[in-house]
């Protein structure tokens, strides 16, 4: 954001500018190439994975983006889906804190039976279920947001592809719920 003021006040890139620019791109295609790995190693947590997947692949636009020193409002856009992704990721590994006066032990002797050969699973599923919502309300968003900008108007081939790109994801979360709750995770 601070690089596209400078250059929009100067009307072209100064040395310095496009060395930070230089540096920020190859900061973000380490960032991305950490993200793909921490995806390969959370491949039994499915949604998990695919979070991380599509930062990395969203972050792999900002590089060839800053590479193409184009630091405008879709880089800046595409900035921040790949910072609301891994938020959304870290606020879903939260715990929950139970309500004040709820007790461990207080939900019966059924349901805590079932828990108790797989609490890993039971945690992680809960984890999931909160990441797909978390996800589906930042689809939400940027779809909202995306239409706002489009306003009556065409959209223009980078809109559109990322019209599309809004209905895979879609899709790939409805398949996430799909298979979460159908226990075939």
């Amino acid at each position: 954001m601070r690089l596209e003021k400078l250059r929009a006040s100067a009307g072209n890139w100064t040395r310095a500018q496009s060395q930070s620019l230089h540096d920020l791109s190859r900061d973000q295609q380490s960032l991305t190439g950490e993200t793909s790995q921490l995806a390969e190693k959370l491949a039994g947590a499915q949604t998990f994975r695919f979070v991380l997947d599509a930062a990395a692949r969203e972050m792999t636009g900002v590089v060839d983006r800053l590479a193409g020193r184009d630091c405008g409002e879709a880089t800046q856009r595409m900035e921040q889906n790949v910072l609301s992704r891994l938020k959304r990721l870290v606020e879903a590994m939260k715990e929950d804190k139970p309500p004040p006066g709820d007790s461990q032990g207080g939900g019966g002797s059924g349901g805590s039976g079932s828990k108790a050969g797989q609490p890993g699973g039971s945690i992680r599923a809960l984890a999931e279920l909160k990441l797909i919502k978390l996800m589906q309300d930042d689809l939400n968003r940027r779809t909202q947001q995306l239409g706002e900008t489009i306003g009556d108007r065409e959209p223009t081939d980078s809109e559109q592809a990322e019209l599309s790109q809004l209905a895979k994801e879609q899709g790939q979360l409805a398949e996430l719920m799909l298979g979460l709750v159908g226990g075939q995770q």
